[in-house]
């Protein structure tokens, strides 16, 4: 069974009622904020962390880039013909992970055709990288929750 199959299926078995089409708005946007490229350019090092930690010390695995990585944001010259396609790729396929991980036994030469089924059905992880930033205040908070001294009323949260 098809991966995309699966989740379908576990999807209709869902008591929730889970729309499972993307919306595609009518038009890409026109501009990028400072904050979105900010974000955007922290993921694009956080996966590149990954990958290098990875690839430059581990002995079984090798990690190789998998999902979209174009540098290309709204403003762009050809961003709303890239937007468009991206819809209907995730409309189609889903999105794809950042990195997948596969043993150095399955490909002594690290040589992945990244759109050969055969290869891909190989990995061992799917990784999906995001820049820690993004939670910062809320891992920074849940922190000093848990260093509070505990109540002497048990009743009181």
């Amino acid at each position: 069974m098809l991966y995309k199959d699966r989740i379908l299926e576990l999807i209709q078995q869902s008591p929730l009622n889970i729309d499972t089409e993307i919306q595609v708005a009518g038009r890409p946007p026109t501009m990028a904020n400072s904050e979105f490229l900010t974000n955007k350019e922290q993921g694009d090092w956080a996966e590149q962390v990954v990958y290098r930690a990875i690839n430059e010390f581990s002995d079984e695995f090798f990690a190789v880039a998998y999902g979209r990585s174009e540098s290309i944001a709204a403003g762009d010259e050809g961003f709303a013909d890239f937007y468009m396609a991206y819809q209907n790729e995730l409309n189609t396929i889903g999105k794809k992970p950042d990195l997948l991980i596969f043993q150095l036994t399955d490909f002594t030469e690290k040589n992945v055709d990244r759109e050969n089924d055969e290869h891909i059905k190989k990995a061992v992880a799917a990784l999906e990288v995001r820049s820690s930033s993004f939670l910062s205040d809320k891992y920074a908070a849940f922190s000093e929750r848990r260093q509070e001294p505990l109540s002497e009323d048990k009743n009181k949260p």
